[in-house]
């Protein structure tokens, strides 16, 4: 994201090396790197390798057992959303943010990231409606988040 792509590829490449010698919990690992093999390929300008990638990973993290804490830190598709909303392809951000939530029901980041995308596509009630949900999701969270604050700011901002 912050155009490293040599960083990344190297990341990814001891990322993998890595994963050789883990002897168990190899999964979470293996999506994580599958997750960033997609980062790399969007940012590389090849949207379709990279929302392929994305797919087998959220599927593969979708599959894996439930665990308390979970083994993979959020749902591979928010992580998508999050791509897909900085290439410009809305659409796609709100299909995955909407999947995101249906993995993880109440998610004030999912929320946050539906909202904008929805704005971004000109939805402007749904984005209300999703950034109201946001809200009530982190109504406890620190205020000098970047999230909370925007939201202050837009809610300041309405009649």
């Amino acid at each position: 994201a912050n155009g490293h792509a040599d960083k990344a590829k190297a990341a990814l490449a001891d990322m993998q090396k890595d994963l050789d010698g883990v002897t168990s919990q190899k999964e979470p690992i293996a999506i994580a790197a599958q997750e960033l093999e997609a980062n790399i390929a969007a940012r590389a300008g090849d949207r379709r390798k990279a929302y392929d990638l994305y797919r087998k990973a959220a599927d593969r993290e979708a599959n894996m057992l439930y665990t308390e804490p979970p083994a993979y830190p959020r749902p591979v598709v928010e992580g998508w959303a999050n791509v897909a909303a900085a290439l410009g392809d809305h659409a796609t951000a709100e299909k995955e943010y909407r999947e995101a939530l249906g993995r993880e029901p109440g998610s004030g980041r999912a929320y946050f990231g539906l909202a904008t995308a929805l704005d971004a596509q000109g939805k402007t009630s749904d984005a209300h409606d999703a950034r109201a949900k946001a809200a009530k999701a982190w109504a406890n969270a620190d205020a000098n988040l970047p999230q909370v604050q925007q939201l202050r700011t837009s809610t300041a901002a309405q009649p």
